[in-house]
């Protein structure tokens, strides 16, 4: 929906967000295996980028629990020795 609502101002907040996030170092030494505050907020951004553009004001709302579920994903394959990627 974004991509067909969106505008040439939302597609230009997208690639500024992409741009960030690709610069943004996902681990660093003083966050150990986890991911770096700075990159959790880019990460954040650039998926809310995203979204802006559809329209939707309930999309851009997350429910706590969406939150709480990606957060422990993450904390569970970090901890398991598995793929930092999500």
């Amino acid at each position: 929906m974004s991509v067909e609502r969106g505008d040439l101002n939302w597609e230009g907040d997208v690639r500024a967000a992409y741009h960030r996030l690709a610069r943004t170092p996902a681990f660093t030494p003083e966050d150990g295996e986890y991911y770096s505050e700075a990159w959790a907020e880019d990460h954040r951004v650039f998926h809310r980028a995203l979204l802006e553009g559809c329209g939707r004001v309930r999309m851009l709302t997350p429910a706590p629990r969406d939150v709480v579920s990606w957060s422990s994903r993450v904390e569970e394959t970090v901890s398991s020795g598995g793929s930092r990627s999500i």
